[in-house]
């Protein structure tokens, strides 16, 4: 490690608390990531013991960078402390010829939950962290994340935290042997709402935001970055055995 000493956030939510990930949570971790259920559209299966060890050792490193691009972050209950999932946000660099990434956007956003986690409405408060915090903290114009297609959970998360969805790749991300499609989601700073609220009724469930009902222009079917990602994915190894460039959020 460097001698500079490392960063530190922790972001606060209705029911959870987002802080930087320790080598104490390493159990927790491969709890879930060795859950088939977890991983069903992840790339590589499940998560080894070793994985998960690269997935902290990771974490940790990131802290430390000058800038700062990697936060990935443990995602506990505020009452408990329990870790329930982590989460990233992966800010691209601009300045870096083998980051292609860039071509999508500023940075991408990740959630993953423990399967007892799910359909609770955690997903939804971690993504609505996530971008208040690559907005209001680091400045970013744009954030992004994609799912499998068939990941109708993820598509309703997405939905909810007001990301549009900007295309629909064929075939370009390989899934445990398979090519699969998947979609690609987006949002700008200007179109972000940090005044919406979670309905304290819905505390449990699936939260639903009141948000401004801003008017967007049409979106023009584009497919001009799709030869790019293709090549993205097989010139290089696009995803960690975490999938660090997947944007998925359990069911």
């Amino acid at each position: 490690m460097s001698e500079l000493s490392p960063d530190s956030v922790r972001l606060t939510t209705v029911r959870l608390v987002l802080r930087e990930i320790e080598q104490s949570d390493s159990d927790s971790l491969y709890s879930y990531w060795s859950d088939p259920e977890v991983t069903r559209y992840m790339p590589r299966r499940v998560v080894s013991r070793k994985g998960v060890g690269d997935l902290v050792k990771k974490a940790l490193e990131g802290r430390y960078a000058k800038p700062r691009r990697y936060f990935r972050l443990a995602v506990t209950l505020k009452e408990l402390g329990a870790l329930v999932g982590d989460c990233v946000c992966r800010v691209t660099d601009q300045e870096s010829k083998e980051d292609l990434a860039k071509i999508i956007g500023q940075a991408y956003i990740g959630y993953f939950l423990n399967r007892k986690s799910w359909g609770k409405g955690y997903a939804t408060e971690v993504g609505r962290a996530l971008l208040s915090f690559g907005f209001e903290q680091l400045k970013l114009l744009r954030i992004w994340a994609w799912c499998d297609t068939e990941n109708s959970a993820s598509v309703r998360v997405l939905e909810k935290l007001d990301m549009r969805q900007e295309a629909h790749f064929r075939k370009s991300v390989m899934v445990q042997g398979n090519w699969r499609d998947c979609f690609v989601y987006g949002i700008l700073r200007d179109e972000w709402d940090p005044s919406a609220k979670v309905h304290q009724s819905c505390l449990g469930n699936e939260p639903r935001y009141h948000r401004s009902q801003k008017q967007r222009p049409p979106l023009i079917p584009c497919q001009k970055y799709q030869s790019k990602v293709l090549s993205l994915r097989r010139d290089c190894d696009w995803f960690s055995e975490t999938g660090d460039l997947i944007s998925y959020s359990g069911p």
